[in-house]
């Protein structure tokens, strides 16, 4: 099941007009509904349907895509690994 927030067109628009609206540059409808339209044809959120439900056309990008954006917005947690005898795992690669 996917969690999604945020808030309704018709809300938004209250809101973006009692706060000043195009005054303070909040987002205007039109452009909240191309961003959400560019944002749909992303490699990542695309899907394809079968007999047995609704699958990503690509895991590794909707994976790629929630990584970065964790890493980005600073809530990327990075961990040390140990292996069977609990002796630390060398970092390969990366910066």
């Amino acid at each position: 099941m996917s969690h999604q927030t945020g808030v309704r067109f018709g809300a938004w628009n209250k809101i973006r007009l009692a706060f000043g609206g195009q005054r303070i540059e909040l987002a205007s409808l039109s452009a909240l509904r191309r961003a959400r339209r560019v944002m749909l044809e992303r490699p990542s959120k695309q899907v394809v349907v079968d007999s047995t439900g609704a699958h990503l056309t690509s895991l590794s990008d909707a994976v790629q895509e929630k990584v970065s954006s964790l890493f980005w917005s600073d809530e990327w947690v990075e961990r040390y690994l140990y292996d069977a005898s609990l002796r630390s795992v060398e970092k390969i690669g990366g910066p």
